[in-house]
């Protein structure tokens, strides 16, 4: 249960934080907003860390330098959502994302990479992941109809 409720809080956040990041990016330029996106992230992070931390930094070296990459993905993201929000909305946005996600999480677990538990992917994930593609054709229907007869002409 609590994996959900996290999740549900994350998605918000997310959706919150596009709409945000694009609209200041707008006034102070796409890497300035990154740029203190992540310095605003780091202040609170540390403050977390000191107040409700429990891990052990020391062992930082025991860990895979690949998976240390996450805030260099973190401003190529950030700036990815500002620019796709800028130019396709936010909901459009999200829909890809989330597809994304979706297979490339789909991958990952059925071929256990990056150390996660190998994943059953049968034909009822595979499925899903089609009704959710559909779902994306359907949302943006009258543009693609557009597009198909532009291209007839």
């Amino acid at each position: 249960m609590n994996g959900i409720i996290f999740a549900f809080i994350a998605g918000v956040f997310i959706t919150f934080q596009s709409v945000f990041n694009t609209q200041v990016s707008k006034k102070l330029g796409l890497w300035e907003t990154n740029t203190i996106v992540h310095i605003t992230g780091l202040a609170f992070s540390i403050i977390l860390m000191f107040f409700a931390g429990n891990g052990n930094m020391k062992k930082i070296g025991d860990i895979n330098y690949l998976y240390l990459t996450g805030g260099i993905m973190g401003v190529i993201i950030i700036a990815c959502v500002m620019k796709g929000v800028g130019s396709m909305g936010v909901t459009f946005t999200m829909i890809l994302i989330i597809f994304v996600q979706l297979f490339g999480a789909a991958l990952i677990d059925s071929n256990g990479w990056f150390g996660m538990e190998m994943k059953n992917f049968d034909l009822s994930k595979i499925l899903g992941l089609a009704i959710i593609f559909l779902g994306i054709l359907i949302f943006k229907w009258d543009e693609i109809n557009k597009m198909f007869i532009a291209m007839g002409r």
